[in-house]
């Protein structure tokens, strides 16, 4: 039995119950003594939830019984993969079964004693880890307890002697990972190494090989399938001062811009723009980060907008009437950052002026957007689907998001505009663009002239208003409780809290 589209209420009932198909809903039906049909009165649905919460609450008291009496018992069978989202109202215990066909046979008595001490210390087992990255299994305490289990035959002291300094569950994780795995301590900032939501891919794989390459007393300098070049500095730094909120690939990145003597500022905003994740022409945007570096005065805010002139000028193929382009190929050896800004200056108000002629619209992706009440705060978020519409945006904020309209139209990014109606507002006020590659990663979120929404005082965020960083920060919440709806990648000044 399939479930029709256009059965809207049907499909409703189906998600209040909590039952992903028909055939489960015909199942549960039976079990309950109910009538089979999906055909039923607007009562007798009514009456379903009912039982079906009276079902769920009386189970999660069981449950909750059970994990006291006989916590291994009740994790054995969630290893086994008997709880499904309908059978148990614990979040935890149903990844735990929908994970478990991951690990081997051998990894599962380890997996099941570190469930057990994670259910003796109440970690939040089934919360997501890394702000910037999707709820996949793999993003999860418990997605970084299977990875220890399946590491259990490298485990270098008995989980026995674990005694834990925090309680803070993420804390407790990064001491019982070191604990089992390190000879030598770990910079936090590689501790999300556990933490992908795809542990099976290659990123995952790499970046767990770097932390146990630290972990038994080696430098990042020597460790294998870097995606860039480090000197014994760089590493250094990354090992030493790299801040802990960073993934594997950003502390690399920070690492190689403050080995290069980049400021603090201008690494944070080399961070914001795809360069904190991405390290495709390496040898390319390494110059990048070099002229970045040597140049101490150039504004923060800029940096993001002269990277992606230079990835435009990289990528996109010249045109016979284009003979003020740079070459084919070219590097950056010898250019100096004023000449390029003032490219960059002209490149912006060119295209521009192109898009009102060439490209007008473009169809929308199908990221669905978010309407939010706060309190007295409504925020409504959309994508942006015209050349106009991209112009209005960028004048309104003060930057320049109008030369994207070719970008949209090919489909490698989609823009968001996010607005808000509250105390601080006369009307519907624009408070930051927001910029999506295909992939799912948000590589641009600035609020008016280039501003990064980051509480730190300097940059563009330090020439606002009171009342405009107010209200920019009150952004960076409903930006991440997006990422959350849609499963997009934040970069880490968005994933703060």
């Amino acid at each position: 039995m399939k479930l029709q589209s256009e059965d809207v209420e049907l499909r409703a009932h189906l998600g209040r119950l909590g039952l992903p198909h028909v055939a489960e809903y015909v199942r549960w039906c039976e079990a309950q003594g109910l009538r089979t049909t999906t055909r039923k009165s607007a009562r007798e649905r009514e009456r379903e939830v009912r039982l079906f919460q009276e079902a769920r609450w009386q189970g999660a008291l069981d449950m909750a019984r059970q994990l006291k009496r006989r916590p291994e018992a009740v994790l054995e069978s969630a290893l086994a993969g008997a709880f499904s989202c309908a059978q148990t109202s614990r979040a935890d215990l149903w990844l735990i079964s929908r994970s478990a066909h991951q690990l081997a046979r051998a990894s599962r008595p380890a997996a099941l004693e570190l469930l057990k001490i994670a259910q003796r210390r109440k970690f939040l087992l089934a919360e997501r880890v890394v702000g910037r990255y999707d709820g996949g299994p793999g993003n999860t305490l418990i997605g970084g307890l299977f990875l220890l289990a399946r590491l259990h035959p490298y485990w270098t002291r008995p989980l026995e002697s674990w005694k834990p300094g925090s309680h803070n569950p993420e804390r407790q994780f990064a001491s019982l990972a070191r604990h089992l795995l390190a000879e030598w301590d770990v910079p936090m900032c590689l501790d999300g190494a556990f933490f992908y939501p795809d542990p099976n891919r290659r990123e995952a794989g790499r970046a767990l090989g770097w932390w146990r390459h630290v972990a038994r007393g080696q430098s990042l300098f020597t460790a294998h399938d870097l995606p860039l070049a480090l000197t014994r500095k760089m590493a250094h730094l990354v090992h030493t001062e790299a801040p802990a909120s960073l993934m594997p690939e950003e502390a690399l990145r920070w690492g190689q811009a403050r080995g290069l003597g980049m400021s603090e500022r201008q690494t944070r905003a080399l961070l914001a723009t795809p360069l904190g994740l991405r390290f495709d022409d390496e040898s390319f945007w390494e110059g990048f980060v070099r002229l970045v570096a040597d140049n101490p005065l150039l504004d923060p805010a800029q940096v993001g907008p002269l990277q992606d002139y230079l990835h435009w000028e990289r990528r996109t193929p010249r045109g016979p009437g284009e003979r003020d382009r740079l070459p084919v190929d070219f590097t950056l050896k010898g250019r100096t950052v004023g000449a390029l800004l003032e490219r960059m200056e002209s490149w912006h108000a060119r295209t521009v002026r192109e898009s009102r002629h060439s490209v007008v619209s473009w169809d929308a992706t199908e990221r669905a957007g978010l309407l939010v009440t706060e309190g007295a705060w409504q925020w409504q978020l959309r994508e942006l689907t015209s050349a106009k519409e991209l112009s209005v945006e960028g004048r309104a904020m003060r930057h320049c998001v109008g030369t994207y309209a070719s970008t949209c139209a090919r489909g490698d990014i989609s823009i968001w505009s996010l607005q808000v109606l509250g105390p601080l507002t006369t009307g519907w006020l624009r408070a930051m663009t927001i910029a999506v590659s295909r992939h799912g990663q948000i590589t641009e979120a600035r609020g008016w002239c280039n501003a990064l929404p980051s509480a730190d005082g300097k940059g563009s965020y330090a020439r606002l208003a009171p009342d405009e960083r107010s209200v920019l920060l009150r952004a960076r919440r409903i930006v991440q409780r997006w990422a959350v709806q849609e499963n997009l990648v934040l970069p880490a000044y968005l994933s703060g809290s």
